[in-house]
């Protein structure tokens, strides 16, 4: 506010905020510049705030947490407005239906802007994301700024400064590397997907269809029981030596390991073989497993996801039969570079990955090998590159390899 009172110093400036302290805090340091008073984002009339005579803009930065942590925190739900997006079934269970809050902020304002009004926000590159696509259906346009948040607020967050008016909707919006910085770029929208490039997207758009199936790795939520390390011939947990039955551990790689190609040291212990399947015969068919679950029970009990809640005691997910398959094509999901790997059988077993990683299974060397050579071809690459925005927490995703048709393998089905 103290900034935009000395950009615009005949403008009305009017704030809200809903601690007293800092409210008393501002009126000290703004004065008679701007007016500044007590007021709850999720309860104030943003219709009737907005529709003041004149250019209105509206400016700040949003809280960057997400709804569970609001709730946390005693806020209680927010007021009816879905997400952009609905998210169902194990996809919201597993936390993608935990959006930030921000997002749902910016909406409302979106939708209470008057033909002169704008917005300027500082917020998190995946807010500005999911909320670019609503614009053309709002009649609005936008710019993107990079923020170094790093050298200006000391953390480590992809930010950007996203500037929305009233416009023609289009579909493509600039990107500036700072606020001063000329556009040197642009995002927008390719068959209703937000893309980093559009003209790369059309122009690999002959590799877009329904392709083969991807696989996330297992998830389980507690490493310290689930996962072993190798010391020599032994399996050991925090140091200590474990002896559980072979049929019941598999060579286990991370997406670090994916990524740097380094040898397997680790061990999963695999509670099932298919999703739902039941857990309490464990203690006839691996009692050794079944006592080293039962002295861990505590810990197990904790994980706090809820897709464990009506699970079998000691449920993994991610697992299946292709899980089993001998030889992988796979890929680490946090990593900002496309890189695929042929990961073949560990000691006669498949290699298992955990939930940082996505992959193909293969019945032969050949078949895997001829996938890995296509999916590293330069065509594919760029295909992938055009719609991949590798700053993302995870960039990478199963559902967008899933829409690369792959040609017929000649060494196989």
């Amino acid at each position: 506010m103290v900034a935009a009172t000395k950009q615009w110093p005949e403008a009305c400036c009017r704030g809200f905020e809903l601690n007293p302290a800092h409210v008393s805090a501002a009126r000290e340091v703004l004065g008679s510049s701007a007016s500044v008073e007590v007021g709850d984002f999720f309860s104030l009339d943003w219709p009737e705030r907005l529709s003041g005579d004149g250019p209105t803009l509206i400016l700040g930065n949003p809280p960057w947490v997400t709804r569970s942590t609001l709730g946390s925190l005693g806020m209680g739900a927010l007021p009816r407005l879905e997400r952009l997006g609905r998210v169902r079934g194990l996809e919201a269970l597993t936390g993608k239906a935990n959006f930030d809050v921000s997002e749902w902020m910016c909406l409302r304002l979106l939708l209470a802007m008057g033909p002169d009004t704008q917005l300027a926000m500082l917020l998190k590159r995946a807010v500005v994301h999911r909320l670019l696509p609503r614009l053309p259906e709002l009649g609005l346009d936008a710019a993107l700024f990079d923020i170094d948040a790093r050298v200006h607020f000391g953390a480590a967050v992809d930010a950007v400064l996203v500037h929305i008016w009233p416009g023609s909707g289009r579909e493509q919006w600039a990107t500036h590397p700072s606020l001063e910085g000329l556009a040197e770029g642009s995002v927008g929208l390719w068959r209703g997907q937000l893309v980093p490039d559009v003209v790369g997207a059309k122009d690999t758009a002959h590799f877009a269809g329904e392709g083969p199936r991807w696989r996330s790795g297992v998830k389980h939520d507690c490493a310290a029981v689930f996962e072993l390390q190798r010391d020599g011939v032994r399996w050991t947990a925090g140091g200590r030596s474990v002896s559980l039955e072979d049929e019941v551990v598999f060579p286990l790689m991370k997406g670090g390991d994916v990524f740097h190609g380094r040898p397997v040291t680790r061990g999963v212990v695999v509670t099932q073989r298919h999703p739902g399947e039941a857990t309490d015969t464990l203690g006839q068919t691996a009692p050794k497993l079944w006592a080293w679950l039962l002295a861990n029970r505590e810990r197990l009990s904790a994980r706090r996801s809820r897709i464990y809640d009506h699970a079998p005691e000691f449920a993994m997910f991610g697992i299946g039969p292709y899980s089993f398959a001998p030889y992988k094509v796979v890929i680490s999901t946090m990593h900002k570079a496309l890189r695929f790997r042929l990961v073949e059988p560990f000691e006669g077993k498949p290699v298992l990955f955990d939930d940082t990683c996505v992959f193909r299974g293969f019945e032969t060397r050949a078949e895997a090998a001829e996938a890995t050579e296509w999916l590293e071809g330069a065509q594919v690459q760029r295909f992938l590159a055009a719609r991949i925005f590798l700053g993302r927490k995870r960039p990478v995703t199963a559902g967008l390899l899933g829409g690369l048709m792959m040609p017929p393998l000649s060494s196989g089905k």
